[in-house]
């Protein structure tokens, strides 16, 4: 059983990345076709 603030510290990890690759995923697309 994990603690309330593992689980915290793992939603928002995953949210972070889940922004980072949103973001990346709609930059590569730009970046590949300069």
């Amino acid at each position: 059983m994990m603690s309330a603030d593992a689980v915290a510290l793992r939603n928002a990890l995953h949210l972070a990345w889940a922004c980072v690759r949103q973001q990346l995923t709609g930059l590569a697309p730009r970046v590949r076709r300069k």
